[in-house]
């Protein structure tokens, strides 16, 4: 699920433009990916302690996984993304009033999405598909009761913390623009 975002501060702006005319791609990676690294932590926290907030724990597994992961392209382009990390799981034990059930793996890629958007029919960008949902035919809640809420748990991290986002990746990057220049 991809959610970029709004860049709205003209000081980034005016950063970005002086490094994209001023400055070299191997000193601009070298500027940026550090700042987004350490952007992108306010946004795991975020992220974390609004997956506890909500209720939506269950095993832990979810917050737990929530990682970055900063990339910087050939061409000098850097991406950052956050979210759960890919090949996570972990063993949890699951309580049936006081009986035990069998030990599970959670697998937090696997649901993330669906504590994000919940189980009602959404839209998928990627696959360019509506999802159907989670109805009763498919073990979902039953006709007379609600569809399990979705969370947002990324969309509020995001809208939360995007002007702290903003100020802590342009002092970031002025910080290394400067010892790199003196």
């Amino acid at each position: 699920m991809q959610m970029q975002l709004d860049w709205n501060s003209s000081e980034l702006r005016e950063l970005m433009d002086y490094m994209a005319t001023e400055v070299t791609q191997n000193v601009s990676s070298r500027v940026v990916k550090p700042a987004i690294t350490r952007a992108s932590k306010i946004l795991i926290q975020a992220m974390r302690s609004n997956i506890r907030a909500n209720g939506s724990v269950r095993s832990g597994a979810l917050a737990e996984s929530i990682d970055a992961k900063v990339l910087v392209f050939r061409n000098g382009n850097v991406s950052g993304m956050v979210g759960p990390k890919r090949g996570f799981s972990r063993p949890h034990q699951y309580w049936l009033g006081n009986d035990p059930m069998p030990m599970r793996i959670s697998k937090p890629t696997m649901y993330a999405h669906l504590v994000e958007l919940g189980t009602r029919p959404h839209w998928q960008p990627r696959l360019r598909y509506m999802h159907p949902g989670v109805g009763p035919d498919r073990g979902g809640p039953r006709k007379n009761s609600q569809s399990p809420k979705d969370y947002n748990f990324m969309r509020k991290a995001m809208h939360q913390v995007q002007d702290l986002v903003t100020q802590t990746l342009v002092s970031e990057m002025r910080d290394r623009l400067e010892r790199i220049e003196h």
